[in-house]
């Protein structure tokens, strides 16, 4: 790939003003990252579920560390 493996990382911390990557940035950013890696099966395709909707369910999932 040509792009740097921290491209949007990178990105989100210049446009912000922060100066190192938060928790927050993260959770920003999974969803559009990761969503369209899961491939789902047809059966869970029908019923509604989305692969955002797997991804923001993860996020409320996980506690953010202290």
């Amino acid at each position: 790939s040509d792009i740097h493996p921290n491209y949007h990382t990178i990105k989100v911390v210049m446009t912000d003003g922060s100066e190192f990557v938060t928790p927050e940035h993260i959770r920003e950013l999974a969803g559009p990252v990761l969503a369209h890696r899961l491939v789902l099966t047809t059966q869970v395709k029908y019923s509604g579920i989305t692969s955002a909707s797997i991804v923001a369910q993860l996020l409320d999932d996980i506690a953010i560390p202290a």
